[in-house]
């Protein structure tokens, strides 16, 4: 179970809020590298938040049956990384709202960030 407090500092309205595990996998080779996203575990909810409100959302995230994070360290060919996503679209912006959080499913070990790049 995943907590997630809301609060709207902004003066537009802040709708569609959504939460949900990302995967990003990268196929290294020596044609470059090649990206994928996958979205698992998705939880959306429709109702907004005005200038001012806020809201804690509890959201409950299964995990489906995943590949390790790291595929057993030694794997150069295939990157895989996972975090917790929470995004929004606030009315009339052309940019969505996005956090995410590293976390790591199966194996030890820190996860690395860079799936932040692949989301902005």
């Amino acid at each position: 179970m995943a907590e997630v407090e809301i609060v709207n500092k902004c003066g537009r309205h802040i709708s569609n809020f959504l939460a949900a595990i990302c995967q990003r996998l990268e196929y290294r080779s020596n044609g470059g590298v090649r990206e994928k996203l996958n979205l698992f575990c998705e939880v959306s909810r429709g109702k907004g938040l005005d200038n001012g409100q806020s809201e804690t959302w509890n959201v409950e995230l299964v995990v489906p049956d995943l590949p390790p994070t790291k595929l057993g360290g030694t794997c150069s060919i295939i990157v895989v990384e996972y975090a917790v996503v929470v995004w929004s679209a606030p009315k009339t912006w052309s940019d969505s709202l996005i956090n995410f959080c590293p976390i790591v499913i199966g194996s030890e070990g820190e996860a690395v960030p860079t799936i932040a790049k692949s989301l902005i």
